[in-house]
């Protein structure tokens, strides 16, 4: 029987592999040849489990007793369909089934990420497009060597070989950590707080380990497979908004616009745009997307765990670096902009970036940093990935050397005020020079990256 799955060779290091599945075959033979390359490493999930079992459960005799009820009672997850996938890994690698079960329920209660969309200029005729940009943060380096792209495809259709959508994700993970099909991007933050009380909290968590409730991925998952694919943005965010589910965030993008949906156990709130939004692993303070709405976590009717509290702080700093680079950018377009019209009232222009200074910015530190586990670049409109690397872009030590780091800033504070006024200098006068000759509504990129 052709099974449809192409594989790539799984390695520790260079492009992360890529898995053809077809959701037209048996849910228990989809992750044969997935299962059978990453067996061995399959395997280590584990030890890898005991890793996050210690930071969940800091006494010995809680982890030792967890693991023992697991093995009793984790036999699936919510869905039928998800279930037998995992089941068909169980049979390929010897893993057991409540290994696959717990890392699928308690990974996206640890994930630290970036994420966020921005309006896009390509070279061609194409509009301008809001790109989604993402990267994955973890201290379990282990995971690392399970990093695999997934591209669905239903063989049984008019078009065998068309991919309908795409996971970046782990082997032996089921559910959509990070996901794009046309018309559509997803990916979800772990978020750090919560509202509601700990005790609904721990129940709802309850019920979702022992598969009477589904978990976040499983609800972003069905996002990627909708039964009617004509679905919109607005209809998919107010489904996720009347679920319950862990605290967390969700973002998503339909190529024209972007929501950010912060969620807690049964309530939530929204806020959207359709040119620049970012978000990390806090609260917002107010549904906006003005750098000063990142200044500080709400106080009011939080809980934050203490060994959390780091973790929010470095949090806001990736936030503010990316708003602040996108405040710098949008303040010099608009600036060229005015000049251009010679009008103090200038029009509404919407601002864009190029593709190769996105790709820049999401490779600049602290958006990738010594935790990230990849980042890429979804694009909705076409359903795509426009980028997808490692972690490490560059030497890893250049980002971990804190002697590096600061001579790296402080030749960049001895530059910058000669350099403002440069950039700026040209970057207005090549608007101005187009503008004359081409009325465009949106401004050239080339200068973005001296700029950044």
């Amino acid at each position: 029987m052709d099974l449809y799955i192409e594989a790539s060779t799984p390695t520790e290091t260079g492009p992360i592999p890529t898995y053809t599945i077809d959701l037209d075959l048996p849910s228990r033979q989809r992750y044969v040849q997935l299962a059978t390359d990453f067996g061995p490493k399959m395997r280590a999930l584990v030890p890898l489990l005991d890793e996050v079992l210690e930071w969940l459960l800091p006494f010995k005799a809680l982890r030792l007793l967890f693991k023992y009820l697991a093995s009793i009672l984790l036999r699936r997850v919510h869905s039928e369909e998800e279930t037998e996938e995992l089941r068909g890994m169980c049979d390929v690698t010897g893993v057991d089934m409540f290994v696959f079960v717990a890392v699928n329920v308690l990974l996206d209660s640890m994930l630290g990420c970036t994420s966020g969309a921005v309006l896009v200029e390509e070279d061609g005729p194409r509009p301008p497009t809001m790109m989604h940009f993402r990267t994955l943060d973890w201290g379990m380096d282990g995971l690392r060597n399970l990093l695999v792209t997934l591209e669905f495809v239903r063989s049984k259709s008019p078009e065998p070989k068309k991919v309908i959508a795409r996971s970046i994700t782990y082997a032996g993970f089921v559910g959509v950590l990070t996901g794009v099909r046309k018309d559509l991007s997803v990916s979800f933050n772990f978020r750090g707080v919560h509202r509601c009380s700990s005790a609904r909290l721990r129940y709802h968590q309850l019920l979702v380990l022992l598969g009477f409730r589904p978990s976040i991925a499983s609800y972003l998952r069905k996002t990627m497979f909708p039964e009617d694919p004509s679905v919109t943005l607005a209809t998919i965010s107010s489904g996720l908004q009347k679920i319950t589910s862990s605290p967390c965030y969700i973002i998503l993008c339909s190529g024209t616009q972007t929501d950010v949906i912060e969620r807690d156990l049964v309530t939530s709130r929204i806020r959207s745009d359709d040119q620049f939004i970012v978000h990390t692993n806090h609260d917002e303070t107010i549904p906006s997307v003005s750098v000063s709405s990142m200044d500080v976590i709400k106080p009011e009717a939080l809980y934050v765990v203490a060994a959390l509290k780091e973790f929010m702080e470095d949090s806001k700093h990736r936030a503010v670096c990316f708003a602040d680079r996108w405040a710098a950018l949008k303040g010099l377009r608009e600036n060229a902009i005015s000049q251009v019209e010679n009008d103090s009232k200038p029009k509404e222009n919407k601002i864009s970036m190029s593709i190769e200074l996105l790709v820049e910015w999401v490779k600049t530190y602290p958006t990738m940093n010594e935790c990230s586990h990849f980042g890429c670049i979804l694009d909705p409109s076409t359903g795509t990935v426009k980028m997808l690397e490692r972690e490490g872009f560059g030497d890893p030590e250049d980002v971990t050397d804190e002697d590096s780091e600061d001579d790296e800033d402080e030749n960049e504070d001895e530059d910058e005020d000669q350099d403002q006024d440069r950039v700026e200098k040209e970057n207005a006068d090549e608007v101005v020079d187009e503008r004359k000759g081409d009325d465009d509504e949106y401004v050239d990129e080339s200068e973005g990256k001296d700029q950044d």
